[in-house]
């Protein structure tokens, strides 16, 4: 398992006892925003699944976020 797996194993979990959201995407999303963050050392929603080990495209991934911090919940 990758480190960045592990990771975001880790704040899913703390973000599932912070936050009592309905929806386990919304927990999901969150972490690997945060994980993203971390690992670009960037905030540009563009470039942040660049450094993600996902099989979506980068174009996809700043989709999703854009879309997650929109939304109003």
């Amino acid at each position: 398992m990758s480190n960045l797996y592990q990771l975001y194993q880790q704040w899913n979990e703390q973000i599932k006892s912070l936050y009592d959201w309905r929806r386990a995407e919304n927990h999901k999303v969150l972490a690997w925003l945060m994980v993203a963050i971390m690992v670009s050392k960037d905030v540009c929603l563009d470039r942040l699944g660049l450094g993600l080990p996902n099989e979506a495209k980068p174009e996809s991934v700043a989709q999703q976020f854009r879309h997650w911090l929109k939304t109003r919940r």
